[in-house]
């Protein structure tokens, strides 16, 4: 690349205005071909920290990302998620020349921040979001070897009241737990769900919900697999292949949540009665936007 020797030697060197976009663009250049060869799909570079405020608000500081094929300055952002970064109007500069005419010498390119999806290219935040450079840098170019300890290590998220739901009436954690064990690898994520001692507000549910936590991004379709549904309070009430038991069908859906239904089909609902009884355990992976 072109640069100025530093320091310029004294003589007063006459400077034009083609010496100065030639190494502005020279250098520019070189920066986006770096960035464009890690992936070509909107992405964070630095900052844009998110922060779920809770409510359904997230708050996100201000960085830069690379959004259609160019580094973009992001000013921040504080409202309800999902939110969608995309890239907005043009800032404009005007000088005023010797000759006394107003011309425009500088456009800046900005990104806004939207609740609806837009399309197109722009960054889901939801709360936060995995669209940054050091994960497309995972994804990318780090072996396989190298993943290994990062494959190995299972993240905690701690169910809240929140995260449950039902068709009918309310599931709650009450005096019980719940958690789920996860790991995210590229666009793959895997969930191990372990659900004791909750609680229906009704003794007869058809379907029962669970919220996929949000920074782990939402399914790109529907993915079932199999786990259990074990009623402490009538253990002795065939349900299922195990005295006690129902199979279920646990699945991932690009609503955000994991539905669970019985999976027999001889059977229409869990049965549930009295307090502390529900409990749920089953593992499942998928893939997610």
């Amino acid at each position: 690349m072109k640069k100025f020797i530093n320091p310029l030697p004294a003589g007063k060197m006459p400077v034009f205005k083609n010496d100065l976009l030639q190494i502005q663009d020279e250098t520019f250049e070189a920066i986006l071909q770096v960035l464009n060869g890690v992936a070509t799909t909107p992405y964070v570079v630095s900052g844009m920290v998110a922060t779920d405020l809770g409510g359904g608000n997230v708050s996100i500081t201000p960085g830069y990302a690379f959004i259609d094929g160019d580094i973009i300055k992001f000013t921040g952002y504080s409202g309800p998620f999902p939110a969608y970064v995309k890239q907005g109007t043009a800032l404009t500069t005007n000088k005023i020349y010797f000759d006394g005419s107003t011309q425009t010498v500088t456009s800046e390119k900005t990104l806004t921040t939207v609740t609806t999806d837009p399309g197109g290219n722009r960054i889901l935040f939801n709360y936060d979001t995995q669209e940054r450079l050091k994960n497309k840098i995972t994804e990318q170019y780090i072996p396989l070897l190298a993943l290994l300890p990062l494959v190995d290590a299972w993240s905690t998220y701690n169910i809240t009241n929140a995260d449950l739901s039902a068709n009918t009436g309310t599931w709650t954690l009450s005096l019980g737990t719940g958690v789920i064990k996860y790991k995210k690898i590229g666009k793959t994520v895997s969930l191990d769900i372990r659900i004791t001692n909750t609680n229906t507000s009704v003794g007869s549910l058809a379907e029962l919900k669970i919220a996929i936590p949000p920074i782990l991004g939402v399914p790109t379709s529907s993915y079932v697999s199999m786990g259990h549904f074990v009623n402490s309070a009538n253990s002795s009430y065939n349900v299922g292949p195990d005295v006690g038991t129902t199979v279920v069908a646990m699945t991932a859906s690009p609503d955000g949540l994991i539905h669970l239904k019985p999976y027999w089909s001889s059977i229409n609902n869990f049965y549930t009665i009295g307090a502390n009884n529900v409990n749920i355990y089953g593992q499942i992976t998928f893939d997610v936007v």
